[in-house]
């Protein structure tokens, strides 16, 4: 589900597994350069997604102090780390001491600090606990209240999954006191750190769901595997079995993605008001006139019109934390009929209804029409 939908926030789970890789790669190796390329690679997984500013933060703490602890790594590695990992994170840093009103505007030669329409710190609160503890379960192992995150019948990571990941989360926690007995180096420490700070981050944050959480169904993958290891090495079968059980399902969640799910899950991505643009901007008219009836539906408007960043920079205008026009799109009209512009709505209300009684064309584009006047 996953590779289907391009949110941009799933980044956070690739780019930590390449992360820690690196950062285990320059451990066993000792070669400076490697330290240099893992600090540019956490120093870049910061910018994947919110959440990682805490994640890695507590993720690193732990990694740094435990092979410090085991003697793997060494103060000057540390620096040599740290250095690129804190040039890239000095714009974020900035950006949230900003927004947050903890220091005036900055604005240096390499780039700039601009005011966030609305900051997402205020996400976070102890307050959302008691709201949240209910959905975590589901969360983590079925869906969320986002069609396309998962098919629930199917689960995050299929249902029969889930003692799987609990019976891993005991051998880790294991294997993770007995390489800190012995002083050794461990997968199970970042594992672990990951899901426990995402488990307890699903707890405090605002509408938990499961692109939020993203991060951690790659600690919940490892723990899957490190049960079906556990069991393997003592019975050869349960390899083969684990093999027949996921291909089984999986062929069957192809099935009903590509096939049923496919046939029901078009709507949730709106792409006729991406075609109804590239429409609308067709007829070159001075004002498109949008109803803002989406999350964000200017954003689909970008999609079908492709205007320039640098323009929609320089002529947005902010209302409530809601885009109200750019360029010449505008996401709000009069009582009075622009005979000049082009109308985009999806519902059939009054102003279609004035509109098509002022001999307006209608093109529809499923949910969305297209209204304009056709030129002499």
């Amino acid at each position: 589900m996953r590779s289907r939908w391009g949110l941009d926030c799933y980044m956070l789970m690739s780019m930590i597994v390449i992360s820690i890789y690196f950062f285990m790669h320059s451990i066993n190796k000792k070669k400076n350069y490697l330290f240099v390329i893992s600090g540019i690679l956490f120093g870049l997984t910061l910018y994947t997604y919110v959440l990682s500013y805490i994640v890695l933060v507590v993720l690193l703490a732990f990694l740094l102090l435990y092979y410090l602890y085991i003697k793997e790594i060494n103060f000057k590695q540390i620096i040599i780390f740290g250095i690129p990992l804190f040039i890239l994170a000095l714009p974020l840093m900035l950006n949230i001491a900003y927004n947050s009103g903890h220091i005036s505007k900055v604005k240096l030669p390499f780039f700039s600090i601009s005011d966030l329409w609305f900051y997402r710190g205020k996400e976070f609160s102890l307050d959302n606990i008691e709201l949240n503890q209910d959905k975590i379960y589901d969360i983590l192992f079925v869906k969320d209240e986002v069609g396309y995150n998962s098919i629930e019948k199917f689960g995050t990571i299929y249902k029969f999954s889930m003692p799987l990941v609990v019976i891993g989360i005991t051998f880790s926690i294991c294997d993770l006191l007995k390489s800190i007995k012995n002083k050794e180096k461990t997968i199970d420490l970042p594992m672990l750190v990951i899901f426990i700070t995402t488990f307890i981050l699903l707890h405090l944050i605002i509408e938990p769901n499961i692109n939020k959480a993203n991060v951690i169904y790659i600690p919940m993958m490892y723990f899957i595997v490190k049960t079906i290891c556990f069991l393997g090495e003592r019975f050869k079968v349960i390899y083969l079995l684990a093999i027949i059980i996921y291909l089984c399902n999986f062929i069957y969640f192809l099935k009903t993605y590509f096939v049923d799910y496919a046939s029901q899950s078009n709507y949730l991505f709106e792409q006729d008001i991406i075609d109804a643009t590239i429409y609308a901007e067709a007829l070159q008219r001075d004002t498109v006139y949008v109803e803002n009836c989406l999350n964000q539906t200017y954003i689909y408007t970008l999609m079908g019109n492709e205007k320039p960043t640098k323009t929609f920079a320089e002529t947005v205008k902010i209302n409530n934390f809601i885009v109200d026009e750019y360029d010449n799109y505008k996401f709000y009209y009069s009582d009075d009929i622009d005979e000049n512009g082009v109308y985009l709505l999806k519902y059939d209300n009054e102003q279609y209804t004035k509109l098509l009684d002022a001999g307006f064309k209608d093109k529809i584009f499923g949910e969305f029409h297209v209204l304009y006047l056709e030129n002499d």
